[in-house]
C-alpha cells in the first residue's frame, strides 16, 4: 500500500480504530458540537459532515434536531456510524463517497471537516477540491468549520515517537517525521497484538498554516474567514493545540 492511498485502506482503520476513535472522544465530541454552533453562527437545519467517520459529530447534530448527511469513504467506519446512530436512536443520511468527489450544490446550511481529516490526498490539488466542493455544496450565507492540528501546532507539539495501551491490551506505537521541508507529516504505526505478528501501516498528510489555509479558502470563494485556538472559541495563538478555521459563503 502506498501513502497516499492509506486512507481507503479498510484494514488500516479496522487495527487503529481503537487507538483513533477512543469512547472519551465520543463523550467530547457532544460537547464540541455545542460549542461549535454556540460561535459559528449559523442558521438553519441542513450539515454535511466531511469524512463523517464514525459518526462522532453527525450523531449528536441529529440529536438536536439537525438533518445531517455523513460521508465517508471508509465502510467500516460508516458501519460503526450506523451502530452509533442506532445506539442515541436518531437518523443520519450515511453516504459512502469520497469527499473529493461527492456534490450537492446549494444544499447545506453548516458543512463541517473535523478531526484533522483535511490534507490526505497525495496531490494538493485534490485537497483544493474539498474545499471547493464544502463550498458549492453550502447555500449563501452557510457556514463551513474546519478543524485540525496545524504546521505551527505540530511545530510546538510534535513528538518523534510515542506509544498507548489499548483498551483490549494492544499497544500502538508512533513514529511521526516531516517531509518536503515541513509541508507534509508521515506517521509510521506499529501495533503489537499479543502473540499475533505486528501490524505496520502508514499515514501521511499535508501541513497547512492558518495563513496558508486563509488562502485557499479565499481562492475557493470563502469570505469572512476567523480562526480559533479551541471548541470554546479562544483566539488562536501560540498556546493554541488545534485550528479550528470558520468560513461563510456570501
Amino acid at each position: 500500500m502506498t501513502t497516499n492511498s492509506w486512507f481507503a485502506d479498510e484494514e488500516f482503520w479496522t487495527a487503529s480504530y481503537p487507538s483513533m476513535f477512543p469512547q472519551e472522544d465520543f463523550f467530547s465530541g457532544w460537547e464540541r458540537i455545542s460549542s461549535i454552533i454556540n460561535f459559528c453562527d449559523f442558521s438553519g437545519s441542513a450539515v454535511l459532515d466531511q469524512c463523517c467517520g464514525p459518526g462522532r459529530y453527525s450523531v449528536p447534530l441529529a440529536k438536536q434536531g439537525y438533518s445531517v448527511t455523513g460521508v465517508d469513504l471508509s465502510a467500516f467506519l460508516l458501519s460503526k456510524a450506523r451502530d452509533y446512530a442506532v445506539q442515541e436512536d436518531t437518523n443520519v443520511n450515511w453516504i459512502l463517497e469520497d469527499v473529493k468527489t461527492f456534490k450537492q450544490p446549494d444544499t447545506f446550511d453548516l458543512v463541517i471537516n473535523m478531526y484533522h481529516s483535511f490534507g490526505y490526498f497525495d496531490d494538493p490539488a485534490d485537497n483544493q477540491r474539498v474545499l471547493e466542493n464544502a463550498f458549492q455544496n453550502l447555500k449563501a450565507k452557510g457556514v463551513f468549520v474546519l478543524d485540525i492540528v496545524s504546521r505551527e501546532n505540530f511545530a510546538r507539539l510534535l513528538q518523534p515517537t510515542n506509544s498507548r495501551t489499548l483498551p483490549n491490551g494492544d499497544i500502538m506505537i508512533k513514529k511521526a517525521s516531516v517531509e518536503c521541508d515541513w509541508n507534509k507529516l508521515t506517521v509510521e504505526h506499529i501495533l503489537i497484538r499479543g502473540e499475533k505478528k505486528p501490524a505496520f501501516f502508514t499515514m501521511q498528510y499535508w501541513l497547512y498554516s492558518a495563513c496558508e489555509l486563509k488562502a485557499l479558502l479565499q481562492q475557493v470563494g470563502f469570505s469572512r474567514i476567523a480562526f480559533y485556538g479551541s471548541f470554546a472559541g479562544d483566539p488562536y495563538g501560540f498556546d493554541s493545540k488545534r485550528l479550528i478555521t470558520v468560513a461563510q459563503k456570501e
